[in-house]
């Protein structure tokens, strides 16, 4: 335990929230990842699973879960609430400090560990976010994008790079990204939830979060250590733009300062060194990669 999670009476340990409703392949293949990149005690996995689910996704949900019934807790509820209802469901659930991570998505090596780190570099810090190819101001390659795997590369391969060529600057962010979401139980105490009644299935919510956490003197940072890979959308499909502009729209309202913040954010770009020591490390790996090299030599 860090002097400040010492000095901020921190829990030991995480609970990973990972909310559940569909997409079989993805879960599987991010709890997959949970699993292999070090769940142990004291943290734990909860999955919060929004109403009755397909046999595929409950396969899949007997497959990890029964393998680790000391490190891993399903809640169910019995019809579907919406994303933001179970994720409230989870952060209820734990009396610690959360990981919010969506069903599909990959962590990669000391991912979590990282993660704390960060969250406990300063005492007024709320949330962190991890790097990822598709997290909006937080995407790597290209910035505000949702980006492909650059060619020849795994998602361990970039996480080991992302990692190795960090500053551990922690840059901040004028918002949490939702895709992969830390949280320190001291900011869930002081500004409670997420906002059901205003982001109902959801987007949106984690930005009101944030502005609420900020309004109190917390403050947001990015990990510029962890690579975090997103398949991208899966639970909000065709109904995305949509749920966008409903969520701006809303957030306009909360905090008519939050647009002006965001696009300072984008103007100023302060990832942007953390982003470039990546491409260049990924652009000379691309450059010496011999013809017929395995991706496997890539995945540090």
């Amino acid at each position: 335990m860090t002097l400040e999670e010492e000095s901020d009476g921190a829990t030991p340990g995480t609970d990973i929230i990972v909310p559940v409703f569909g997409a079989p392949p993805q879960l599987d293949r991010c709890l997959a990842s949970i699993f292999r990149h070090g769940l142990r005690t004291p943290h734990r996995l909860i999955l919060a699973v929004d109403g009755p689910q397909d046999l595929a996704v409950e396969d899949v949900i007997s497959k990890h879960a029964g393998s680790a019934l000391d490190l891993v807790k399903v809640i169910r509820s019995s019809a579907r609430r919406g994303f933001v209802a179970s994720v409230n469901s989870g952060m209820a659930e734990s009396s610690r400090d959360v990981v919010l991570l969506n069903s599909d998505t990959e962590v990669t090596h000391g991912w979590l560990d990282n993660l704390r780190d960060a969250a406990y570099s300063a005492r007024d810090i709320a949330t962190v976010t991890p790097l990822s190819n598709s997290a909006t101001i937080c995407s790597l390659p290209e910035f505000l994008e949702d980006n492909l795997l650059p060619e020849g590369m795994t998602t361990e391969g970039i996480g080991g790079i992302v990692s190795r060529v960090s500053k551990r600057e922690y840059p901040r962010l004028p918002t949490g990204v939702g895709v992969c979401l830390y949280i320190r139980r001291a900011a869930i105490d002081k500004v409670g939830l997420f906002d059901e009644q205003k982001f109902g299935f959801g987007y949106g919510e984690e930005n009101e979060f944030c502005i609420r956490a900020s309004k109190t003197g917390f403050v947001h940072i990015a990990d510029d250590a962890t690579f975090i890979f997103h398949a991208g959308q899966m639970s909000f499909g065709a109904d995305k733009k949509l749920l966008e502009k409903r969520a701006m729209r809303k957030l306009r309202v909360i905090d008519r300062s939050y647009v002006q913040r965001i696009s300072a954010f984008i103007k100023d770009d302060p990832l942007a060194p953390a982003r470039d020591r990546v491409v260049e490390e990924i652009h000379d790996r691309q450059e010496f990669r011999s013809p017929g090299e395995n991706e496997q030599a890539l995945s540090i």
